[in-house]
């Protein structure tokens, strides 16, 4: 209260209010640079996240591709013996190639 009545003795109702002006520019300013600040880098957030999902898909589809190869090669190779005409054929056990 003795402030009040201090400033309101020495600068009159006027001196009350002084800086309101001020403070009445600053305060819609800077909610408007947070805002903005706000959407940018959802923005690039969300950028980043759908970069991030394409990459991942592409890497899955790459590793599928390698899991699509591996299993053709262990069935044709992995376990194969040759023929009698000297092509490979998969599972056998290379005995009907013994006696010969």
């Amino acid at each position: 209260g003795e402030t009040l009545r201090r400033v309101h003795a020495e600068q009159g109702l006027r001196g009350l209010f002084k800086g309101l002006t001020l403070n009445w520019f600053k305060g819609p300013l800077a909610f408007s640079v947070s805002f903005t600040a706000f959407d940018f880098i959802k923005l690039r957030i969300e950028e980043w996240e759908e970069s991030r999902d394409v990459m991942v898909r592409r890497m899955e589809e790459r590793i599928e591709g390698l899991d699509d190869n591996v299993g053709e090669t262990d069935e044709t190779i992995v376990g194969a013996t040759p023929s009698r005409k000297g092509t490979w054929r998969p599972g056998g056990t290379g005995r009907d190639l013994e006696g010969e």
